[in-house]
């Protein structure tokens, strides 16, 4: 999203336009992390919408104008992003199964939902941040140790082979 300037406006946002924007991103992301069996089918359409959302995402402007709620809104993001691959993983290592299929009440540490939500919000998030070199600005003091956790957790989630213990299934669904 350009600059808004004296001499032309098409284009460009304001401010509060970029505030609806964080705001609907991270309201939306909240919402399917709740209701993730709730949404069904619609949940390849609703990440394709954070992703766009995303890519209106004017970090810069964020950071250094918006109000405090925003930026909490968005540490509230990355922190449940980091406690939801975190979860999956001591769900993993505990034998926790009904956690990670899904069948349990709580399914934002389900194998499914971290692949069909968290990796690819993750992925164009970060993207778009190195894209436009948002990083600098948005990723400091408890974003980044929430991204901190988040890498941890992908880590060991990539390479530590003993975590699905023999299990068919969960070997699938890790490998997916």
């Amino acid at each position: 999203i350009a600059v808004a300037t004296a001499a032309s406006t098409s284009g460009a946002a304001s401010l509060k336009e970029k505030e609806m924007v964080a705001t609907l991103f991270c309201r939306l992301a909240s919402l399917l992390r709740s209701k993730f069996s709730a949404f069904g089918s619609d949940v390849k359409i609703t990440v394709k919408c954070l992703e766009v959302l995303i890519k209106a995402f004017d970090a810069r402007s964020i950071v250094k104008n918006c109000p405090e709620f925003i930026r909490t809104s968005m540490l509230t993001f990355f922190n449940n992003a980091a406690e939801d691959l975190g979860h999956t993983i001591s769900n993993l290592q505990e034998g926790k199964y009904a956690h990670l299929r899904g069948t349990h009440l709580k399914t934002s540490t389900s194998l499914n939902y971290i692949h069909a939500v968290v990796l690819p919000v993750l992925t164009a998030l970060f993207d778009h941040l190195a894209a436009y070199e948002y990083g600098n600005d948005m990723i400091l003091n408890d974003l980044q140790i929430a991204a901190y956790k988040m890498l941890s957790s992908l880590y060991t989630l990539g390479t530590d082979m003993t975590l699905p213990k023999n299990r068919k299934y969960m070997k699938l669904e890790i490998e997916r």
